[in-house]
């Protein structure tokens, strides 16, 4: 923790008399906050929100409002609002007492400990709104708390020292000495080329066997330059190609006159250095052909990073299923009920759908159902949801048509995944078309190994359905689940 400032001074109903964080060596800094509120309040709302800085303070999950004279008295399971009324609670027990509040001075001398922080965060900044306020909405205390969080999560790795005023950094903040994949580099392209003031002679990537590709770049560049920007930016392919936390640009002339503070910019600097020294000099550029040979190395990426096209360790490519298969999980995943929707169905009836719980085992899942009719076009619709005040779609959705799939797999992994996840728990009724004219009947388990290896903790609810040609629902099911222990909400729920 950096520091502790109260805004929106003065008060109208509460008058503030000490409000700050005092620093100590080698420990978090105690909290000192003395305010006099003078009235009775039986109503007192709490707000919270956490930021995050990338370029500046955004909000980063963790948001809430809670009125705690209600809370006390009913508590709710709200996990967001129990882990802050937990926190709140461990660090000033004398202010979280059942209401009425006020007619008194509250003080306190307090600290934020580190164990109530999530177990796991992104590296860097943050700051945490905390607001009190009358059933008006009139505020009586408004704080902001800052603090730092170093070498862990994607931009961890990649921060460098930005305290010092040259340009010096430590290479084991950078390096990945000790990563837990592998990276490979598939291919190096020059975009939208010709370019009116330069010249490509050669870009290409040349690969080679067991080792990164060797990057040619040989470029010509005719007149002279005092200014030349650098714009980077990282993308993660999942459908497609989306924008992944790290983008920037550099005045790369006079970032080299004077040390910049920004970590991103650092870090790309010091790659392009490392790769290409020759190019990365003083201005002015150009009135010369540049040519690089370099290679991109593993140890330039950062030490954690989401995986993208699996491979075992005998170097053989795995299927989606095969590899998201949990076998060795680090959280707990239960099944808490399944329900069948939209019901009843123009074209199908169903007979049973529920899951049947039992003691320290998933529950058994029990569908019945009879189609009348045949059908040769059969589609399955999937998407994920994650509950963070509501649900809200989470990465995994899709549809496919079953009957072509099963004739013609695709390499869509998600589509693999969920068709060997239904195949795995249903093997009798995933075949060949035609379907129908039946009765359909199903006893089955989600196991725990179908779900993938590193998720959020929470609440998850995967909805599946089954619909015809002409988009008439077959079936409509929600499975609702919960993953326990890991994951930035992990260390909420364990309070």
């Amino acid at each position: 923790m950096m520091r502790m400032i109260c805004i929106d001074m003065p008060y109208l109903i509460s008058t503030l008399v000490e409000c700050r964080a005092v620093l100590r060596r080698n420990q978090m800094p105690l909290i000192r906050l003395e305010v006099i509120v003078p009235d009775m309040y039986n109503v007192v709302t709490i707000e919270y929100r956490l930021h995050y800085k990338f370029k500046t303070y955004r909000p980063f999950l963790i948001d809430g409002l809670m009125e705690a004279c209600e809370y006390m008295r009913n508590p709710k399971l709200d996990v967001i609002n129990d882990y802050a009324y937990t926190v709140l609670k461990a660090m000033a027990p004398s202010m979280m007492v059942p209401c009425p509040h006020g007619n008194r001075t509250y003080k306190v001398v307090t600290e934020f400990k580190e164990e109530y922080a999530p177990k796991s965060i992104p590296a860097g900044e943050y700051r945490l709104d905390v607001r009190f306020a009358t059933e008006a909405n009139l505020t009586l205390i408004h704080m902001q708390l800052f603090f730092a969080a170093r070498r862990k999560g994607i931009i961890g790795s990649i921060m460098f020292k930005t305290c010092v005023t040259e340009m010096e950094y430590d290479s084991s903040d950078r390096k990945n000495e000790s990563r837990s994949f592998n990276l490979q580099i598939k291919r190096l392209l020059c975009v939208d080329t010709p370019y009116t003031l330069t010249e490509v002679i050669e870009c290409r990537s040349i690969l080679r066997r067991n080792k990164p590709p060797l990057l040619r770049v040989e470029v010509y560049v005719p007149d002279v330059y005092n200014f030349v920007t650098i714009e980077f930016k990282l993308f993660y392919k999942f459908r497609a190609y989306l924008p992944l936390l790290i983008d920037g640009k550099i005045e790369i002339c006079d970032y080299m006159r004077g040390l910049g503070r920004n970590p991103i910019n650092n870090y790309a600097y010091k790659i392009l250095n490392d790769i290409v020294p020759n190019v990365m000099v003083p201005c002015p550029q150009g009135n010369r052909t540049y040519k690089a040979v370099a290679e991109f190395k593993e140890e330039y990426a950062p030490r954690s990073i989401p995986a993208v096209v699996f491979r075992s360790r005998k170097t053989e490519k795995l299927s989606p299923f095969d590899e998201w298969r949990n076998s060795s999980r680090s959280y707990e995943l239960s099944m808490n009920r399944l329900l069948c929707i939209d019901t009843p169905y123009t074209e199908t009836e169903l007979l049973e759908c529920r899951a049947v719980l039992r003691r320290n085992q998933m529950p058994l899942l029990r569908v019945a159902l009879r189609l009348p009719k045949m059908y040769n076009i059969i589609k399955v619709q999937f998407k994920l949801h994650y509950k963070h005040r509501t649900f809200v779609p989470f990465l995994i959705d899709g549809e496919f048509e079953i009957c072509e799939y099963l004739r013609n797999p695709s390499t869509d992994p998600i589509k693999d995944y969920i068709y060997k996840v239904l195949k795995d728990m249903m093997p009798h009724l995933v075949h060949p078309c035609p379907h129908g004219n039946k009765t359909y009947e199903t006893v089955s388990v989600f196991k725990p190994e179908y779900a993938p290896k590193s998720v959020p903790a929470g609440d998850y609810r995967m909805d599946v359905r089954f619909a015809t040609a002409s988009n008439l629902t077959m079936l409509s099911m929600q499975g609702y689940f919960s993953a326990r222990r890991k994951g930035i909400m992990t260390s909420m729920l364990e309070w």
